[in-house]
């Protein structure tokens, strides 16, 4: 049943009851009123133990505001209460750290982003500073931590491993944020602590995928760190955007790959 078919019962029904309780009233009058149970409207449905002669007055019948109908009729109507997940509010931080920067992430423009109140935000953090410490952990922990467990997994080919790794950072931009990262640890000291934490899991990590691709210590140092550094750039450089980005990484990873002439 629609709304507006549940108020239109509503009101037709208090105007029946109502004609029919003037008329009555009207008719004794004079007569000494006794209301006993048979007298409620469904007994204890509006939860009155004892009926008063009707008075009707501009509240309705027997107090009761008639604007009350309408006022379920709009409740029913509105909207569901759009619900967020933690998850959602650092999506969007992530969003605004990478477009503008930690000073753009503002609780109040955030929640504008996502169609809800501010007062929603305080369900998920105790505060910015909390939001902020929830966008480092996933930058270290979704987009460094994650991809090395899962290319350390990789049991083909050890440089295949290495060409598999630079194809999974540029198309999923898993490197996007790590400018904004990296301009933010500087002058904030958890920021620089998890940005050097970071660069340096990148950068053991690579260093141990070129050994295991038969370079000597030293040159699997030497280009593992190039490696980092060349993904960490060229997340800058709108390298998705050319149709043939893929055909560009194989090729930058044939020169790490070539021997020392």
């Amino acid at each position: 049943m629609t709304s507006s078919c549940l108020s239109q019962i509503l009101i037709t029904n208090f105007a029946a009851i109502s004609k029919n309780c003037q008329t009555e009233h009207f008719n004794s009058i004079n007569k000494p009123q006794n209301y006993g149970k048979s007298d409620y409207l469904g007994v204890n449905f509006w939860g009155i133990a004892k009926l008063e002669p009707p008075q009707l007055n501009r509240r309705g019948l027997y107090g009761i505001k008639l604007d009350l109908i309408l006022s379920i009729e709009n409740s029913m109507e509105k909207p569901p209460t759009k619900r967020l997940s933690r998850q959602d509010w650092i999506r969007d931080g992530l969003q605004f750290l990478q477009e503008r920067g930690v000073a753009g992430i503002k609780i109040v423009a955030l929640a504008e982003s996502l169609g809800v109140t501010s007062g929603s935000f305080y369900w998920h953090f105790k505060g910015l500073s909390s939001l902020l410490d929830s966008l480092l952990e996933y930058w270290e922990t979704e987009l460094t931590d994650a991809i090395i467990v899962e290319a350390r997994a990789f049991s083909g080919p050890p440089a295949q491993r290495i060409l598999g790794l630079m194809l999974q950072v540029i198309e999923n931009d898993a490197a996007a944020l790590d400018h904004a990262i990296m301009v933010w640890a500087r002058n904030d000291p958890a920021a620089q602590a998890a940005f050097e934490r970071t660069l340096q899991k990148r950068f053991k990590f690579s260093h141990w995928m070129f050994k295991q691709a038969g370079f000597s210590d030293r040159q699997a140092v030497i280009r593992g760190r190039l490696m980092v550094t060349y993904l960490m750039g060229e997340s800058s450089t709108n390298l998705k955007s050319n149709a043939k980005w893929k055909g560009v990484v194989r090729e930058e990873f044939d020169v790490l790959m070539n021997p020392i002439r």
